[in-house]
């Protein structure tokens, strides 16, 4: 089990700097929505099963499998080698290490979960119903809001900051309120819940953290292009206007903001 965990964290975090490299010439030669469907590499692989050893090279010995004895010969026997139980002895990893991990992931998601439930019952004990929108999304208007932000996976909700009409204009609000129902419609809401979980199991790991906020960036830019597909400048200038307007310094992971 301890073999398998490290060879996945490992292989992820290889799949991260993969996409971290490519992301940039993906998005300019395909799109930003192809440059944001890579990052499904590194989720993939942290669902796998162990690779069968049927699948492995003869030669390759995996993670924490044990090792022949032998002898080391120089034209002649110099010293016999015995058998090694553990290969790279990943079985005497000690178990407060494996504790501090376990303990560190489960820390990590439940702190935003927490903060995510705090967030939704301020916005829905104070908040202001503004209807339903696409059939099955609440409008809630708060003063919780900085900007436009949608957030709910099963109850699906878009907040708006209490003076929405008055900054933004009707073009500015139809489209702030696009890019929120885009989210909800493309499952961006769902996949942030799988992104903190897998940066809850790399939280020790500076590269899914380069990696997470990499992938709010690719999540932004591939729900603007599909705002923004055959838009013409004065929409295009409207929509850089509301994205201004809605900037703010603070963001809820699990949400996905208009920034």
């Amino acid at each position: 089990m301890i073999g398998w965990a490290v060879e996945t964290l490992a292989a992820t975090t290889l799949l991260m700097l993969l996409v971290l490299a490519v992301r940039g010439p993906v998005a300019r030669r395909f799109g930003p929505q192809v440059a944001y469907a890579l990052w499904a590499l590194p989720a993939l692989r942290m669902i796998l099963p162990p690779i069968p050893d049927a699948w492995r090279p003869v030669e390759f010995q995996p993670i924490g499998a044990a090792t022949e004895p032998g002898v080391v010969m120089l034209g002649v026997p110099v010293i016999d080698v015995p058998a090694l139980p553990q290969g790279w002895g990943m079985a005497d990893v000690p178990l407060a290490v494996v504790a501090l991990w376990f303990l560190g992931t489960i820390g990590f998601v439940g702190w935003h979960v927490v903060q995510h439930r705090r967030f939704c019952a301020k916005v829905l004990a104070s908040g202001r119903s503004k209807g339903v929108a696409g059939g099955h999304v609440r409008m809630i208007e708060t003063p919780h809001a900085a900007g436009p932000l949608a957030f709910g996976v099963v109850r699906r909700y878009v907040a708006m900051p209490i003076d929405f009409r008055e900054r933004y204009d009707d073009r500015e609000q139809a489209l702030a309120l696009a890019h929120e129902l885009g989210h909800h419609a493309r499952g961006d809401l769902a996949a942030n819940w799988a992104a903190l979980v897998i940066l809850g199991c790399h939280w020790f790991n500076p590269v899914a953290w380069r990696a997470f906020r990499a992938f709010r960036a690719d999540q932004e830019m591939a729900c603007d292009a599909m705002i923004l597909a055959r838009a013409t400048p004065g929409v295009r200038h409207a929509y850089a206007t509301a994205i201004v307007k809605s900037a703010h310094g603070q963001a809820l992971s699990a949400a996905c903001h208009l920034h």
